[in-house]
């Protein structure tokens, strides 16, 4: 793969090489400023249990949780209610709630029934959010709809960390068996299939980056907000 890789490189020339690289920055950059043009609401949620003692309790109806919710405008314009069509939160049991970043001004929460919240945004800008901690039983669901982009997304979900976990195995795989297939090559030989290795990882690295940015949280505030006490997920580190 490496050799491949080695005489594409010099059949199209280093000039060439680093031409087509930059032309393919301008177009990711340009990709980004559009999609980012539109209105983006995305969310993500963690929850806590101090009482969990069996793994099956955390998919019980009765099993008490705190759960923190986080929307953020990851769009360049501000949202306001004209642009979002409803916004609600769904439990077996909704025993209560608290907006904990102190941007009350910004949302508005009532509770409809005992299993619901409705969720009215009267304004949000650019790379800011707004975060919900509410107290539940049985699993928590959050649906809604914005104009120009459709139904929210939930952005930490199962299928991201699973596309990561097999990159970063894919690519540790290559690395070790460029390693040891090109063992018997010279000092420099060896050198350059490792720079090549870990050319192609930092580019692969790079694009995985580019698309957390372009639709999850950012990691500060994620991290922030929603990381735990221990991994048995018992309580939020940052009680505020």
């Amino acid at each position: 793969m490496i050799s491949n890789i080695q005489e594409f490189i010099e059949y199209i020339g280093s000039g060439n090489l680093v031409s087509i690289f930059l032309f393919m920055i301008g177009i990711f950059y340009a990709f980004y400023i559009y999609y980012k043009s539109f209105y983006r609401l995305v969310f993500t949620q963690e929850k806590t249990c101090e009482n969990i003692k069996k793994i099956y309790d955390w998919n019980r109806e009765k099993t008490e949780f705190v759960s923190r919710v986080i929307f953020y405008n990851n769009g360049r314009k501000t949202i306001t209610q004209n642009e979002i069509s409803f916004i609600s939160i769904f439990s077996p049991e909704i025993i209560d709630y608290k907006i904990i970043n102190k941007q009350t001004e910004k949302i508005e929460v009532t509770k409809e029934s005992n299993n619901k919240l409705n969720i009215k945004l009267n304004h949000l800008d650019s790379s800011n959010y707004i975060i919900l901690e509410i107290i539940h039983k049985g699993l928590l669901k959050i649906s809604g709809r914005i104009s120009e982009t459709g139904e929210i997304l939930n952005t930490e979900t199962i299928h991201w960390k699973v596309v990561n976990i097999v990159l970063i195995i894919s690519m540790f795989g290559v690395m070790f068996y460029n390693l040891f297939s090109n063992s018997s090559k010279t000092e420099f030989e060896l050198i350059m299939t490792l720079f090549y290795t870990a050319l192609i990882f930092g580019a692969t690295l790079m694009v995985v980056r580019f698309i957390h940015r372009l639709l999850f949280i950012p990691d500060n505030i994620t991290s922030r907000y929603l990381g735990t006490t221990d991994k048995f997920n018992t309580e939020f580190k940052n009680e505020l």
